[in-house]
């Protein structure tokens, strides 16, 4: 594969050539159900001796089931944690694993009635078998940290949303439910509460100890950063605005933080170490010209108080070493694998075994242990045979430029070229969000779509984040929705200004923020699009503004949101302009929605509004509301319906014209 670098003299660049490469698709593309399966194998991680390595496999529902590989044995077992699957895991020692379990099930849980309940458990390896609840089924609390050196201890923020009290507390694993008769025994295990300063909780991040040490909270209008030395010292403002600097790991026994800050002249961030003793940055650690470290995570080995790397996102994931014996094994990673994204996905506490993958545009990747004291690599098995990486098809980055300048990057990923030579339609697929970005690699939508003979492009539009200013960084660009909707157009007409694709073959697809910016699209854009898809989004940012976060007591969300798009009794004007709803008499091409009854971050009244005032304008419609769906698609069952109706509306919508 080679990428050909030219100039245009316009006011749109891009620095790809924009090719058709690759492979040719076989004469069956993957059904939609293989394209939507769970992966076969996913989330490996090694105890902490280098003895096992961990994973999941699909479950009997819509998650997962713990299995474990014992290197030494070269065996496998599966376990049965007969009606509950696995959500998400971690070890804690060489021996027991912390599991967080989901069940799908109806219950009464306090006043209300409940079709799923997660709780918390620790898992034995060597008896097989569940050994400790951490929580029981009428608790409802956030799992912050356990203590490294109290095993059975763990901090928990209680939401209250089970009827009990409220706030911080260590816990205590081992103390067991009496019969349970009255609201006051739900903290039957909180061994102690946290005192909290004043202020709405957001946030708690331990130590590597697993202390409590920083705090989030909206207080006075403004978020507030709160840190303590110790668990018995008390709780001091930490003098750094959260939301332009981010603690992304906290060393105990220096008394040292890394800090993600702005640099001096603003045009992007850096990673720094922070004495908290003196107050005082230092020393830088790392820097991105092009890139922001806001959203970097830190990776630790365990019992290691120092990070050994962070990894962030450029046009890919990419991992930056500290520690020399990460630096030599990502080496040799890439020597054996040449031109794919090789990470370093766990290891154990001597730094000699490690889990990696090693994964492309084209397919999600293959695990493997690599014994550094042998260097020798064994493979786990594939994640998702069924998907043939030489069909799939490559992701390009592409590179333009907005109308107001803003330079801006995104990826396109074109079908196998047509027998006659005829361009290829377009579907646009702004993500959701609006304050994520998608990244290079295996999407399986993108792929999915481009079998099925559609070119897809992925717009990083102003306020994604991972950019440097003033793409990320820039407050203004972050809640500039109309110029975000901008972005995306310009991007589409950057691709049929060089006749990439069909100009009269375009279609619009979002999730979320996505959704919105889809309904925008064919509101604000008439004859740019012949269709648009939305999941899940919003359309009157009138009505987002005064249900959700209201009635869940959020009030810095709501202030945030507010301040920023204004009053809409005072500003009628401004979310008149950004909401598509009150454009939809523009709209004459057809629409598809769907939308899950049980979404708790976009009310499905948002959904319903827009297909009734569509209906109304005798727009075309057609829709997909399931019962038992949340904001995501959570349900396999439900992920198939909509992509099947998905490829049925985009082939009736987007047939070539005369």
């Amino acid at each position: 594969m080679s990428w050909l670098p030219r100039k245009i003299a316009c006011r749109w660049f891009i620095f790809v050539a924009l090719v058709a490469i690759g492979p040719r698709l076989s004469s069956t593309p993957p059904t939609v159900e293989d394209f939507f399966r769970s992966p076969a194998i996913s989330n490996p991680q090694i105890s902490p001796d280098g003895r096992i390595v961990s994973f999941l496999t699909p479950g009997k529902g819509n998650l997962y089931d713990l299995n474990a590989y014992d290197i030494g044995a070269k065996k496998s077992d599966h376990f049965n944690l007969g009606a509950d699957e696995v959500y998400r895991y971690s070890w804690i020692d060489a021996d027991r694993l912390l599991l967080t379990l989901y069940r799908q099930t109806t219950a009464e849980v306090g006043l209300n009635m409940v079709t799923a309940w997660y709780r918390h458990v620790v898992f034995d390896i060597r008896k097989r078998k569940l050994t400790t609840n951490v929580s029981y089924i009428d608790q409802e609390f956030s799992l912050i940290s356990q203590l490294r050196k109290r095993p059975d201890f763990f901090y928990v923020y209680f939401s209250g949303r089970d009827n009990g009290n409220t706030g911080l507390a260590l816990i205590n694993s081992k103390i067991q439910p009496a019969v349970v008769t009255s609201m006051s025994q739900k903290r039957f295990n909180v061994a102690k509460w946290v005192d909290l300063p004043n202020g709405e909780f957001h946030r708690a991040v331990s130590d590597t100890n697993g202390e409590l040490r920083l705090l989030l909270l909206y207080v006075n209008s403004q978020l507030q950063y709160y840190y303590r030395s110790n668990e018995n010292s008390p709780w001091a403002v930490f003098p750094f605005d959260p939301s332009k600097n981010q603690v992304i790991s906290i060393d105990p026994n220096r008394d040292m933080l890394y800090l993600v800050c702005p640099e001096a002249d603003g045009t992007t961030d850096a990673l720094f170490r922070y004495d908290v003793r003196n107050g005082q940055l230092a020393g830088k650690v790392l820097t991105d010209p092009d890139y922001s470290l806001a959203d970097c995570r830190a990776f630790r080995v365990s019992g290691e108080a120092d990070i050994a790397g962070i990894v962030y996102a450029r046009d890919r994931t990419e991992q930056v070493w500290f520690d020399p014996v990460f630096k030599n094994v990502q080496r040799i990673l890439q020597a054996k694998f040449p031109g794919r994204m090789n990470l370093i996905i766990d290891c154990d506490t001597t730094k000699n075994t490690f889990v990696v993958s090693t994964a492309s545009d084209r397919h999600p990747g293959f695990f493997l242990i690599y014994d550094r004291s042998t260097d020798k690599f064994s493979m786990l098995p594939d994640s998702m045979p069924w998907i043939k990486e030489n069909e799939m098809r490559p992701m390009q980055v592409v590179h333009y430029q907005a109308r107001d300048g803003l330079k801006l990057q995104g990826y396109l990923t074109l079908p196998v070229p047509a027998p006659d030579g005829a361009k290829p339609p377009l579907v646009v697929m702004p993500h959701g969000g609006p304050w994520i970005r998608d990244v290079w690699g295996f999407d399986v939508v993108a792929q999915f779509l481009a079998s099925r003979g559609y070119a897809v492009f992925q717009p990083n539009y102003r306020g994604s984040s991972g950019f440097s200013a003033p793409v990320s960084l820039a407050e203004a660009a972050q809640f500039d929705f109309r110029a975000m909707h901008n972005d995306v157009t310009d991007g589409v007409h950057m691709l049929i200004e060089h006749q990439v694709v069909d100009p009269r073959r375009v279609a619009i697809f979002g999730a979320s923020f996505g959704g919105y910016l889809a309904l925008c699209g064919v509101a604000f854009e008439p004859g740019l699009y012949r269709c648009a898809v939305s999941c899940a989004g919003v359309f009157d940012w009138k009505l987002m503004l005064s249900q959700r976060w209201l009635n869940d007591k959020d009030t810095f969300n709501y202030d945030s949101l507010k301040s920023h798009l204004g009053d809409p009794k005072k500003n009628a004007a401004r979310f008149e302009e950004i909401s598509p709803i009150d454009h939809v008499s523009s709209i004459n091409v057809p629409v598809f929605i769907y939308h899950g009854k049980e979404d708790k971050v976009v009310d499905v009244s948002q959904s319903k509004r827009l297909l009734d005032a569509l209906e109304k304008h005798h727009v075309a419609v057609e829709n997909l509301f399931f019962d038992e769906e949340r904001h995501s698609m959570f349900e396999y069952e439900n992920k198939v319906a909509f992509f099947t109706a998905l490829e049925r509306f985009l082939a009736k919508n987007l047939t070539p014209l005369p």
